[in-house]
């Protein structure tokens, strides 16, 4: 069995939801349903919240291209120090969170409120809706216990291993 990581970085959390309130994007408009936007002439039109990982964490994070079997895939934000992880991955290592816990904060339609607080994230879901589903991500999972038990109940309730 797999252990769940114990910490949360809510800091991290909470400075990106800061980010997505009050500071000009890195994208010219945000959009939850891809990292960064890199077609033909239109470079970094738009974006979600992990494509403004580099950004917000110059330090830790960077655009990294990834080249899988069938394709090249461009400017992915990536971390500096784990640059041949996917983005997703690069989330869960970076916030401290399993992948269940980041669709809930990152991706449109996969999310559960009634476990981890926050709303249903639609695909044309705004930057703010963005930063308060972290939020109250953070509100409902401010302490290992509460996060234990809210794991638990996602385990009872959608029968995942939400557990890495």
């Amino acid at each position: 069995m797999k252990v769940l990581n114990s910490k949360i970085y809510l800091d991290r959390l909470e400075t990106l939801s800061f980010h997505l309130l009050y500071n000009s994007l890195h994208h010219k408009r945000f959009d939850i349903t891809q990292f960064t936007n890199k077609a033909p002439n239109i470079c970094d039109t738009a974006g979600c919240a992990l494509g403004e990982c580099p950004t917000v964490f110059p330090q830790d994070w960077e655009w990294s291209d990834y080249y899988s079997k069938y394709s090249p895939i461009s400017n992915f934000p990536t971390l500096k120090v784990h640059h041949n992880l996917r983005t997703w991955e690069c989330a869960k290592v970076y916030f401290g969170l399993n992948l269940t816990e980041a669709k809930h904060l990152f991706a449109a339609m996969d999310q559960h409120p009634e476990i981890y607080g926050g709303a249903e994230l639609s695909y044309i879901a705004t930057r703010d809706d963005v930063a308060y589903q972290i939020r109250d991500f953070i509100k409902k999972n401010n302490t290992p216990i509460k996060r234990f038990l809210n794991n638990v109940k996602a385990l009872i309730k959608l029968r995942v291993n939400v557990f890495y």
